[in-house]
């Protein structure tokens, strides 16, 4: 979608309420669970931004490079790195794409041609945008991009240099890292006063009482993500069971899957809600989420 980001913002949460809805007439679930499985990419949600004054891209030299106002709100962004991934990456399943490899951007990095960079400056024939790489599709896309263009508008007001460009994988390896869990990105947040302020104080004060308790950390998407992200509403059982049962089948080991799917089973069999279902096996998360982690 292309527009002003109000706009932008309103058509995203349109796209993703009539995606679902469509899945939901099918029989299935659409997400936009950031990193679902480690064996394949995740689901990112990437922005590229420009400003306009006049009708005309302050972005964009007249000779179609990247203008001194594009570097700065790059700064920016960069300066403010470490708080945006908790408004662009709010959920705990945000850092296993982060830090799961396929090029999801881990670092505090700036490239205009690398993919792995947090950010990328890109000027071709036709536009000059500054591209966000770090966002995924859980994020509130109001609060996303009306703390990005804060934070660029900062590196704009205040002339910020944006350093080195990251062009080797040496260069990315020396890159800072961004937080490594959705705690830290809060932490991050909260010591962000420019950000906190943005999000103005009622936000700001339930978001400093936060407390972010993360399940065991797992190499593979854990059975906590998966049953956050199944959400059933109004399916009912039947269709929560047949997503449950394509769940075990591809992620669990044999010995768990067959204890998680005759549960499930049992369940749906007695004729129990797909809510509670899901709650029964939230319930035991802390003892899969060992096993599995044992593995």
């Amino acid at each position: 979608t292309t527009g002003e980001s109000l706009k932008t913002a309103d058509d995203i949460v349109t796209f993703k309420f009539a995606v679902r809805s469509i899945a939901k007439r099918f029989g299935l679930y659409a997400t936009f669970m950031p990193k679902p499985r480690m064996d394949v990419a995740g689901s990112g949600m990437h922005m590229n931004l420009k400003l306009m004054k006049d009708g005309k891209n302050v972005f964009r030299n007249e000779d179609g490079s990247a203008s001194e106002e594009a570097y700065a709100f790059a700064a920016g962004i960069i300066k403010h790195a470490q708080a945006l991934v908790a408004i662009g990456n709010p959920t705990v399943n945000s850092y296993k794409r982060l830090f799961g490899g396929h090029e999801a951007p881990c670092t505090i990095s700036w490239s205009s041609k690398g993919e792995r960079a947090f950010v990328k400056i890109d000027s071709d024939m036709e536009d000059t945008k500054v591209e966000l790489r770090f966002p995924d599709g859980s994020a509130n896309p109001y609060l996303l991009l009306a703390c990005s263009i804060k934070a660029g508008l900062d590196g704009i007001k205040n002339k910020l240099e944006i350093g080195a460009e990251c062009k080797t994988a040496s260069d990315y390896a020396a890159a800072p890292l961004l937080p490594e869990n959705l705690s830290e990105a809060i932490k991050a947040l909260n010591a962000d006063e420019l950000l906190i302020n943005t999000l103005e104080q009622i936000f700001a004060e339930k978001l400093k009482s936060l407390i972010c308790e993360e399940p065991i950390v797992l190499s593979n998407a854990s059975v906590f993500d998966m049953l956050g992200y199944i959400k059933t509403y109004n399916t009912g059982a039947e269709n929560y069971l047949r997503t449950m049962k394509d769940f075990t089948d591809r992620i669990l080991p044999q010995e768990l899957h067959d204890i998680f799917y005759s549960i499930i089973t049992k369940n749906a069999q007695l004729g129990i809600d797909a809510l509670s279902i899901n709650k029964v096996m939230t319930n035991l998360i802390p003892t899969f989420n060992v096993q599995l982690a044992n593995k």
